[in-house]
């Protein structure tokens, strides 16, 4: 029995590894469906910010061990905020173009992430504030978990459920953060395991039982914790089978090389709705997307630090 499910979590976390790109792709195409408001099918896609908060989680493990302290974060920073940046100075000009006049402190505010916090602003986009939060606290959290293992992930796990619970009514983008820090401390939990399943199924069980917990208690956003592990493990037997075709895969992990400029892209298009028949908005959706995810594409690529 030890050695299946030796051989079982090595499988799984050679895939998670290998497939990486492929479950990013998976995770934003997921989350951009669910962005439409039109198919039935695609009503849990914000379960694709749980996997993306996952694997960025394992990811970063990866990045602490080779890099120092401080090029961690220069790389974190220079990898998100220029593009973030540019996509709130993109929504000024385009208001200004509309006739709408907004202030230069909420501009100073969109800029720099403090709309987040309440602190002025008009664009709230929540996604990338919460990640620079989740980036800034990876190296503190990395080294409790790596001391305490399992035990720092109970403790973080039931510390979100009760500020969920004492703190319900909070405004939606803090609960979306809020209950996102137990599956991206799994992903911490899950790198310093090296994917061992039997350390990882009380922690997995106890998740579970937290999300019970707050689907009785009608808390907001409660997130299904466990979702995004079985998930990632119906992916794992997908892509390791070769169900999908070699072209599929290589296109599905191309949108996860991309994923931050397909969300920064989509934040675009969400920002700026236009009211009008299902059919005309479907299709603005559509075509907006492509256009402000190829934009983003191009400015990430001939920024001075992604330059080859």
């Amino acid at each position: 029995m030890d050695k299946t499910l030796t051989l079982l979590s090595d499988w799984l976390y050679s895939s998670i590894v290998k497939n990486r790109n492929a479950f990013f792709g998976f995770s934003i195409i997921y989350i951009l469906l669910y962005h439409s408001g039109v198919w039935p099918l695609f009503g849990r896609g914000y379960i694709g910010v749980d996997i993306f908060l996952f694997l960025s989680a394992f990811g970063l493990c990866f990045s602490l061990e080779k890099h120092t302290l401080f090029k961690f974060y220069v790389r974190r920073l220079n990898r998100i905020y220029p593009l973030f940046l540019l996509s709130n100075l993109l929504k000024w000009g385009i208001e200004r173009c509309q006739g709408i006049r907004v202030g230069l402190w909420d501009t100073v505010c969109d800029i720099s992430g403090l709309t987040f916090l309440g602190i002025g602003g008009t664009h709230l986009l929540w996604f990338i504030p919460s990640l620079m939060i989740l980036y800034i606290l990876t190296p503190p959290l990395y080294r409790i978990f790596y001391k305490y293992k399992a035990s720092a992930f109970y403790a973080v796990a039931l510390l979100s459920f009760l500020v969920m619970a004492l703190f319900r009514n909070m405004d939606w983008h803090y609960a979306c953060l809020v209950s996102r820090v137990p599956i991206f401390s799994l992903g911490l939990l899950y790198y310093i395991q090296k994917g061992d399943i039997r350390e990882l199924s009380i922690p997995l069980l106890f998740s579970i039982i937290l999300h019970e917990l707050a689907i009785a208690n009608g808390l907001k956003f409660s997130t299904a914790t466990y979702y995004a592990p079985v998930l990632l493990v119906i992916l794992c037997i997908v892509f390791d089978s070769h169900l999908i075709r070699d072209k599929i895969y290589k296109i599905v992990s191309w949108f996860g090389k991309k994923s931050l400029e397909c969300f920064i892209g989509n934040g675009m298009v969400t920002a700026f709705v236009i009211g009008s028949s299902l059919v005309q908005r479907q299709l603005y959706y559509v075509l907006a997307n492509v256009v402000w995810i190829a934009i983003f594409i191009f400015i990430n690529k001939i920024l001075p630090n992604n330059k080859n």
